[in-house]
């Protein structure tokens, strides 16, 4: 049923605008998100209070002494200091942790596994890819970040990998005034249909990397003429953790096609599509 859901949302996904209507089947039937719902916030609030506890009696001992801060210190050290203009709660500290712990992990965990599957079911990717890190990075020691700018073509296929399979397929805004699209009052940005628009990229169900390989003045001018590639949105309301993503993707894949031969057994990775908590590879671990 998860099959017919994901092939049926595909036909219909090549519209850039999606209505809060479809969403809403698309959502929550039969994903018992609401049932689960008390229990993530019950688990969540475990984790927090445990480590804010644990830090709070540490803090006391030696944090304030400490040139090794972490990030929940000095949230910690801003929440105690009474001279500061802008008072930051506890509630607060909690919510950046729970934007953290669901926006930034198991969204990389996804981008990572369709790159990858991709990758595997393009050897002669794998073998460009894998000669380029070598002619850059040599085999004395594995990717760091500060190598990433000199790597263009590993670049390119964590883009691609961004592009086919965006870790949030849609995405929505709160609008400040009334604005009617359609017939709608509140709509969402469907960036899987935009990123696979044949009017925009060539190919475009196909995993080619080299299509960013152009020159940045030509990205720069395509990019004033439509805002095409939307993995992490667009405008001023884009994901802030973008930079950061790019690192971590860029640095794990080029480890893992750097250390490790990958090959399958029967063929080519499973590249069908389930939902979840975003667009997830319906192959098994």
């Amino acid at each position: 049923m998860r099959q017919r859901r994901v092939k049926s949302w595909r036909r219909r996904g090549r519209s850039a605008v999606v209505s809060m209507v479809g969403l809403r089947q698309i959502q929550t039937s039969g994903l018992g998100i609401a049932r689960e719902k008390p229990h993530l916030h019950r688990t969540l609030n475990a984790i927090f209070s445990r480590n804010y506890q644990w830090l709070l009696h540490l803090s006391l001992l030696l944090y304030f002494d400490s040139k090794n801060k972490n990030l929940m210190g000095v949230l910690l050290e801003a929440k105690g200091d009474e001279k500061s203009e802008y008072k930051i709660t506890r509630d607060q500290i909690k919510a950046l942790f729970v934007e953290l712990f669901l926006g930034g992990t198991d969204t990389s965990k996804q981008t990572i596994q369709w790159t990858m599957a991709e990758i595997i079911n393009n050897p002669s990717t794998m073998e460009r890819t894998r000669e380029e890190i070598d002619s850059v990075v040599g085999k004395s020691r594995l990717i760091h970040e500060t190598d990433l700018p000199n790597l263009p073509y590993l670049q390119a296929v964590v883009k691609e990998g961004l592009r086919l399979y965006p870790p949030i397929p849609v995405f929505g805004r709160r609008l400040q005034e009334g604005c009617v699209m359609g017939g709608f009052y509140v709509f969402v940005v469907n960036g899987y249909a935009v990123m696979r628009d044949s009017d925009y990229w060539e190919y475009p169900d196909d995993f080619k990397p080299d299509r960013f390989l152009a020159s940045e003045q030509e990205d720069a001018t395509k990019e004033k003429v439509v805002l095409k590639f939307l993995p992490f949105g667009g405008g001023r309301r884009a994901c802030p953790a973008k930079n950061l993503a790019y690192i971590f993707l860029g640095t794990s894949i080029g480890m893992m096609i750097q250390c490790f031969d990958w090959k399958i057994e029967g063929g080519k990775v499973n590249m069908d599509e389930t939902f979840g908590n975003g667009l997830h590879n319906g192959s098994s671990p």
